[in-house]
């Protein structure tokens, strides 16, 4: 699997909507979208769901989320090092 498609994953996710996310990765919104429906349709489900004017999991994606985020961080990209940091206390 494509990891630019697990970052977008979990950003999303982290972020809560796609404009964030994308910016936080400093990428295109239409960008981050279009990995995400990738993602989904490779899945054959839904991973988030809009509530109010936010993105959240659905039941798929946060069944998910943490086999996802393991195999994001074992990659070892500049950017799972970025969010490994950001993610830890002070960081």
């Amino acid at each position: 699997m494509d990891t630019r498609l697990l970052e977008y994953f979990v950003s999303v996710a982290t972020e809560e909507g796609v404009l964030r996310a994308a910016d936080e990765l400093s990428t295109a919104q239409s960008t981050v979208s279009s990995g995400i429906h990738r993602l989904e349709r490779a899945l054959g489900t839904a991973l988030f769901a809009t509530v109010g004017r936010r993105l959240q999991l659905t039941e798929a994606g946060n069944n998910s989320c943490p086999s996802t985020c393991c195999r994001a961080m074992a990659t070892g990209s500049s950017w799972t090092r970025s969010f490994r940091i950001r993610a830890s206390p002070g960081g």
